[in-house]
């Protein structure tokens, strides 16, 4: 698959988990710097400490890849392969998250 088409579906999939619970969706970014990519996700939710947990265990799936398939967050966006296969060139993920918002921060280099 084209990278271009791996960093759409990592955003849908992470907007779809997003939207799954509760959140409202402001902003969805994409940039693309040279062959990088950075994506910024936006969204008002009342942010619970389970989300941001699971949200969290993306920036270890490099490392990681039985979280693929133990996380909560794999069970309910399908299997998380894209974000799997893209996950070796993830050099930033990380998520901030307040009260009522919260920002997803991804930069991939190709």
């Amino acid at each position: 698959m084209e990278f271009e088409k791996l960093i759409v579906s990592v955003v849908n999939e992470m907007t779809y988990y997003l939207l799954k619970n509760g959140a409202h969706v402001v902003s969805t970014e994409i940039v693309t710097l040279q062959r990088n990519f950075y994506i910024m996700l936006e969204a008002r939710m009342n942010v619970r400490d389970e989300i941001v947990t699971e949200l969290k265990k993306i920036s270890k799936i490099k490392d990681h890849p039985e979280l693929r398939y133990y996380s909560a967050l794999a069970t309910s966006v399908g299997s998380l392969q894209d974000i799997f296969t893209i996950a070796p060139h993830m050099k930033k993920f990380e998520v901030l998250e307040d009260e009522n918002d919260i920002k997803i921060e991804i930069f991939v280099e190709r």
